[in-house]
């Protein structure tokens, strides 16, 4: 059956069978290794579950990189097998995957296994690590077998160590050799197991020397004194330590304490002190007496211990419990960095003169402690030949590759220079306790001068910009996170910074810019040169009307059409221009001539347009030389990390660093691995560019009405422009000579045609029914049509639901058919042949199911009246009934009693056609439409010969 089809009043979950390949787990491996999460082409979007899956095998490379996997012999399917094994025990690894198996998507799950029961996500978790790790051990040590040859081919240990390294596993039948082997290396295997019991677990507690007197020398290195104390551990209760005294003393098989229960407590501390001598052999100095306590250690031992024993006594499941002072950074080499301007007051590019390229200063100071270093002092730490060093009792580290990198950046570095501001504001806002820089960490960025409330002016906004007044030469008047918005667009452009304006859709970004401009162009006294200002071809046409509507002041070029001029001809046109529209199509068509001047500034609208950093369009507006580079989105981010990136690679050209850089730095991790400290580093950093504010914050519900209503130009494609052009050659004559009702009726047949170019080539081209979609490629062919499709992505974006009106039921069909694989979500369609029950039906999903389809399309005799719909707060007219009553009583589907939100009602209108000249005449009557014009189009039939021609004439200077 069709979708409208489906019964929905017996909602069920049904078992979904989907088509696919199946692969080897090599070749699976394959794919999941070559994703690059961030480089895939563009409009391909991986799925949850190989996301999932790709997850998965980062945490394997994770387990083998740290070697948790041991050579294991096992019978299975009696069979004696030579696998490596996973050590799940470890409780960094348990703990992961624990995390992971939470995360899994249900869709990893579905398949049903032949038993008909479906696996646990933790055992389906548990099975891919055990063997993905054993396949990729056992092929990497494909040459491990030569170096086992001495061996005798019939001795068990070589059977099993050559099957760990080649494809096939199975050594044989389980006789009572191999069943003795099998026996012993499970019993070596006990021997991994972690320390302790269930109960409790050994601990290792270190405990630095007394400090020295104070009048000692500056730099103090003692030899002796560290001890290493032995403890039994809780469990349940980490603040819970038995010292070993306590253990040897007692007579029991188990001792208590607090309440706790240590089972053979003698038994499990000798035992873990012996696996533990065999990590770190120093601490078999003590097993040589009968009641171990704890071990001394000399400053060298202790090094060792820190920073070799301490991982693998963790790996094999002991505590540690360490001087809190060897984990903090404040106790190693570290670097601090100044960024000091260079000029009084905050740079202004446009007062300025002439502006330093790099207004801030920076140095470097290489500091142990507290202590700064010159060069002398430090080649005096580094021959005292000592890890660990004690300053006025504080305990600080000498790790040999700190000393190194120190060296290094002696070498290589220059300790002092200038930068330019937006490096400086990099390098401040980047900075946390992860922040290195050529192996050295920074611990300190200091910021002087009006640096430091500068910063704090762009990440957190101040009062002046919420203060700023609109231009006088606006028409019309800004709310006021809109003149907030203006206000933080002049202070980039004033500070040399490319923004990012990703206002929710409905907010008036349009209106911004055009107020920064009239604002620039009041301080300046005139624009020093044109803006260009690139956007989808449908948006051409409301960009010239927007700015003729709030700055008619502002003198509009707009490049575009087959006669547009070109190379000198163009420059020479756009002379005395404030603004130069063109679009992406265009702008990448003539980019060796558009780049050939700087403008004053080029401004992106749609701008996820250039989201692919690999894209023609992208490249080509990277080229493009500017004052200023302003980004216009309500999608900063779609899909991946790497189209914000893209973004700021126009607006703030090496922010971010490299595309690679960035990559291995923020997308990797924050996509990957969901590295919460990457991801706070990167909104850090992104957050002074940004200005993103939604309708439902409180600074802007509270300043837009609740009804917002908003006539959308779109622009007609060459294909309709010439369908509309040929119709109306047709038609006209035909209704000139004809009267009376014959002349109605042409009239009427002339209206439809017309709009249903207008609506879509298809609609008119071909017969659609429900169970005919003409096999036409859609997209590309309807400014409605693409301009619809681009709103939706938008509003879908933060989670808005939508109606779509249309007097078609044919071009409802379309839209059902397009705007699933287009936006990838389901739709809802009301329409005449809905049989009334099911309406309801329909209806009741869409207000109340919290999985129902987010767009509701329904046409307008068939939705316009009785229903409420206020799950939706957007409502588009498609195609419009040309009655303001009808188009009013359907918003009122939404806008009613119920509805908890602002209402946005979207009415199409394609530039230099028929719509446009009626909705200038219903604006004109707006006061008596009614009265004049009636409840139906019977009035358009009613017009003379001369106002029909001019209300379908195709008018080429309006189009754009």
């Amino acid at each position: 059956p069709q979708w409208w089809d489906i019964d929905l009043r017996d909602p069920r979950l049904e078992p979904w069978i989907i088509q696919g390949s199946k692969m080897t787990h090599l070749e699976t491996l394959s794919l999941l290794r070559r994703i690059q999460s961030c480089e895939c082409p563009e409009h391909v979007i991986f799925g949850r579950d190989l996301i999932f899956w790709q997850r998965a095998l980062m945490l394997v490379l994770e387990i083998l990189s740290h070697q948790h996997y041991v050579p294991s012999l096992l019978i299975h399917e009696q069979v004696v097998q030579a696998r490596w094994r996973t050590v799940f025990e470890t409780p960094e690894i348990k703990e992961k995957i624990y995390a992971l198996a939470r995360s899994m998507p249900p869709v990893c799950r579905a398949e049903r296994l032949p038993s008909g029961e479906t696996p646990s996500s933790l055992q389906l978790l548990h099975n891919f690590i055990s063997l993905t790790v054993d396949l990729l051990v056992r092929t990497w040590a494909q040459e491990a077998p030569h170096r086992i040859a001495y061996l005798h081919n019939n001795h068990g240990v070589a059977q099993w160590l050559k099957a760990l390294v080649r494809p096939d596993p199975i050594i044989g039948t389980p006789d009572d050799r191999l069943r003795r082997l099998v026996s012993q290396v499970e019993d070596w295997q006990r021997n991994l197991l972690p320390a302790g019991s269930t109960q409790y677990t050994i601990a290792f507690k270190l405990e630095p020397p007394p400090p020295a007197p104070s009048n000692h020398e500056t730099w103090h290195v003692p030899q002796e004194g560290w001890r290493l104390g032995y403890y039994l551990r809780s469990r349940t209760d980490q603040n819970l330590l038995v010292p070993a005294a306590q253990v040897w003393q007692t007579q029991q098989e188990s001792l208590i304490v607090q309440g706790l229960r240590f089972d053979h407590p003698q038994e499990k501390l000798l035992e873990g002190l012996g696996k533990a001598a065999h990590i770190f052999p120093p601490i078999e100095r003590s097993l040589r007496s009968a009641a171990p306590t704890h071990v001394d250690l000399t400053t060298t031992e202790v090094y060792t211990f820190l920073r070799e024993a301490v991982p693998l006594l963790k790996q094999s499941g002991f505590d540690i419990i360490l001087p809190s002072w060897w984990e903090e950074a404040s106790a190693q080499l570290g670097l601090h960095l100044t960024l000091a301007p260079l000029t009084p007051e905050p740079i202004d590019i446009v007062q300025a003169s002439p502006l330093p390229e790099k207004p801030i200063h920076y140095q470097w100071e290489l500091v142990l402690g507290d202590a700064p270093l010159t060069r002398e002092a430090f080649a005096e730490l580094v021959s005292l030949r000592s890890p660990l060093v004690q300053q006025n009792g504080r305990w600080l580290r000498l790790d040999a590759e700190q000393i190194e990198a120190a060296q290094r950046f002696w070498e290589r570095h220059s300790f002092e220079g200038q930068l330019s501001l937006l490096h400086a504001l990099r390098v401040a806002l980047s900075f946390d306790k992860h922040t290195q820089v050529s192996g050295l960490p920074i611990r300190e960025v200091r910021t002087t001068g009006w640096l430091p409330t500068l910063i704090l002016r762009l990440t957190l906004g101040d009062a002046t910009l919420h203060q700023a007044q609109q231009p006088a030469s606006l028409h019309g008047t800004l709310r006021p996170y809109q003149r907030y918005g203006m206000a933080w667009l002049r202070e980039h452009y004033h500070r040399g910074l490319g923004a990012i304006l990703a206002d929710d859709m409905g907010l008036g970004k349009s209106v911004q810019i055009i107020a920064f401009l009239l604002a620039e162009r009041e301080a300046q006294g005139q624009l020093p040169r044109p803006s260009l200002l690139v956007c989808p071809t449908s948006l051409l046409g409301n960009w010239r009307r927007e700015i003729q509507r709030f700055a008619p002041d502002l003198r509009v070029y707009t490049h575009y059409g087959p006669d547009r001029a070109r190379d000198d001809a163009f420059w020479q046109a756009i002379q005395g221009q404030d603004i130069v529209l063109t679009s992406y199509a265009l702008a990448r068509r003539d980019a060796d001539f558009l780049a050939r001047h700087p403008w004053f500034g080029v401004i992106l609208d749609e701008a996820q347009m250039i989201k692919n950093p690999d894209a023609q369009i992208t490249r080509v507006v990277n080229t493009f030389q500017a004052d200023y580079r302003f980004a216009l989105t309500g999608t900063p981010i779609e899909n991946r990390l790497s189209e914000l990136w893209s973004l700021f690679n126009f607006t703030n050209r090496g922010y971010l660093g490299s595309r690679s850089k960035f990559r291995k730095e923020f997308a990797l991790p924050i996509e990957n691995y969901q590295d919460s400290v990457a991801l706070a580093r990167l909104q850090r950093m992104v957050r002074p560019f940004i200005l993103r504010r939604l309708k439902t914050d409180p600074a802007v519900i509270q300043d837009l009405p609740e009804r917002l209503e908003m006539d959308v130009y779109c622009t007609l494609t060459e294909e309709q422009a010439a369908l509309y052009q040929q119709v109306v050659e047709e038609s006209l004559p035909r209704i000139a000579d004809a009267r009376g009702g014959q002349r109605r009726i042409h009239v009427f047949n002339l209206l439809t045609k017309l709009k249903q170019i207008l609506n879509h080539p298809v609609q008119y081209l071909y017969t659609i029914t429900p169970n005919h979609i003409p096999k036409e490629p859609l997209a590309g062919r309807s400014g409605k049509l693409d301009r619809l499709t681009a709103m939706l992505e938008e509003l879908l974006e933060v989670g808005d639901k939508a109606l779509i009106f249309t007097q078609f039921a044919e071009m409802g069909y379309l839209l059902a058919h397009y705007l699933p694989s287009a936006l990838d979500v389901p739709v809802l369609y009301l329409h005449g042949g809905i049989p009334g029950s099911k309406r309801q039906e329909m209806v009741n999903r869409f207000q109340e199911d919290p999985h129902a389809p987010p767009i509701f399309i329904l046409t307008l005799k068939a939705g316009g009246l009785g229903l409420n719909l206020t799950a939706a707060n957007h409502v588009f007219h498609y195609d419009r009934w040309w009655n303001p009553a009808v188009e009013s009583q359907a918003a009122d589907r939404i806008f009613r009693i119920g509805q908890t939100r602002n209402v946005q009602i979207h009415k199409f209108i394609t530039a230099g056609t028929l719509e446009e000249n009626i909705q200038d005449m219903l604006e004109r009557k707006r006061q008596l439409a009614e009265s004049i014009i009636g409840t139906d189009e019977t009035w358009l039939a009613q017009l003379s010969d001369d106002e029909l021609v001019e209300l379908v004439t195709l008018h080429h200077d309006k189009i754009l």
